[in-house]
């Protein structure tokens, strides 16, 4: 319950037309957050479904997203970019869920504690998943970024399971 709070109150600051918007909370016999629906799902789903999509232009809307969160005060590292935390809208746009993983940065602080629990191995950056560092970062955040262009691009991973 204290994780997802934080997440709401992470995620409810954001507004970006690259960030899902955060419509509430429920608090009852389940705890869930509650967001739009989108029809054409995630990243994964739709390229699945539309192979000629302008894979150009999403990756630039995640790059757009991804670079408010880092530009923002207080900055904000999402921790788990990933193409099942990226939703299509109903124009084809690509915008960045699940701040679950989120930090919180201050001004001067660029890395906050990582946890391998919850985060999808082949898109951490090398440092954290070979544990030479127990922090999150912005540049994490780009990594796993510049490993999601590499699979919208070509629909692959850049780095495979067996090469970890």
């Amino acid at each position: 319950l204290q994780r997802l709070n934080q997440e709401a109150i992470t995620w409810a600051g954001i507004h970006h037309p690259n960030i899902v918007p955060l419509i509430g909370i429920i608090f009852s016999s389940i705890h869930a957050l509650i967001l739009p629906w989108y029809n054409y799902g995630n990243l994964d789903i739709y390229l699945t479904h539309y192979p000629a999509a302008n894979r150009t232009k999403l990756i630039y809307d995640i790059a757009r997203g991804l670079e408010h969160l880092h530009s923002r005060t207080p900055r904000i590292v999402q921790g788990d970019i990933k193409p099942e935390n990226v939703l299509i809208n109903d124009q084809g746009d690509a915008l960045i869920t699940d701040f679950g993983m989120a930090t919180v940065l201050g001004e001067d602080n660029w890395y906050t504690p990582s946890h391998l629990h919850g985060r999808t191995l082949q898109w951490m950056a090398p440092e954290i998943f070979l544990g030479k560092s127990d922090r999150r970062s912005r540049t994490g955040d780009v990594y796993s970024f510049g490993s999601l262009t590499c699979y919208v691009k070509r629909l692959y991973t850049c780095v495979s399971r067996r090469e970890r």
